[in-house]
């Protein structure tokens, strides 16, 4: 049977196991509650810093945001700009070109009335030439097939002699319009050397030293064009 000495002894021994256990407890306790305040002011102070670069990230966009607008706007001044000279210089290309173009098409139709009007007086000259070659022609006919009778002798007085030549300078003929090569030949065969004797003859003559080729030249407009001429 345990003396009470030994239960004494045990209960103390309890109690003190159960105090230090206590004890313990309590330190636990103390520590958690310790720690979980750490934690929760940890946690806060991150909390805060988080919404303090949150708000500073909210910041540098919205300055992103303004200078990107700024940015396109003028990005699209720029390019409206740009557009316009572009529109500008393409309409002054445009007018260039469109100039360069009449003054080309210009040149060209007074080519080809230059071209037309000698083709006209070739033309002239050659329907002349065929209908001279063609009276000619019969001419010879008729004398082959009826030549004419002698003419009957009659004493006529020898003419007066003629005057002393006055050395005559031609002028170009051809400068008149309608007036080429051959019309020229045929007018210095008819006498017809200068822009003054042209312009001092009348149409009859002038027609009666073209002959046939006289049907397609105007001859007013040469007296009138040699009168000028002359002046």
């Amino acid at each position: 049977m345990a003396r009470p000495d030994d239960m004494r002894r045990l209960t103390e021994h309890l109690l003190e196991a159960y105090n230090r256990r206590a004890e313990d407890v309590a330190n636990i306790r103390a520590d958690t509650a310790g720690m979980l305040s750490d934690c929760d002011k940890a946690r806060q102070e991150m909390a805060a810093e988080q919404r303090e670069r949150f708000a500073e990230q909210r910041e540098h966009l919205a300055e992103e945001r303004a200078k990107l607008t700024a940015d396109t706007a003028a990005m699209l001044t720029d390019l409206g700009k740009a557009h316009q000279e572009m529109a500008a210089e393409q309409r002054e290309h445009l007018a260039d070109y469109r100039a360069r173009l009449t003054a080309d098409t210009a040149a060209m139709v007074t080519d080809f009335a230059a071209i037309l009007s000698e083709l006209h007086t070739q033309t002239m000259e050659t329907m002349a030439a065929w209908q001279e070659m063609s009276a000619e022609m019969q001419r010879r006919r008729a004398k082959v097939v009826a030549p004419p009778p002698p003419p009957p002798k009659v004493r006529v007085k020898p003419p007066p002699p003629p005057p002393p030549p006055v050395e005559v300078i031609p002028d170009d003929l051809t400068v008149i319009k309608g007036i080429g090569a051959r019309m020229e030949a045929r007018l210095n065969r008819g006498g017809i050397f200068t822009y003054a004797q042209l312009a001092q003859a009348t149409v009859e003559e002038i027609r009666e030293i073209l002959g046939p080729a006289a049907r397609l030249a105007k001859v007013e407009g040469w007296i009138e064009q040699a009168k000028e001429l002359a002046k």
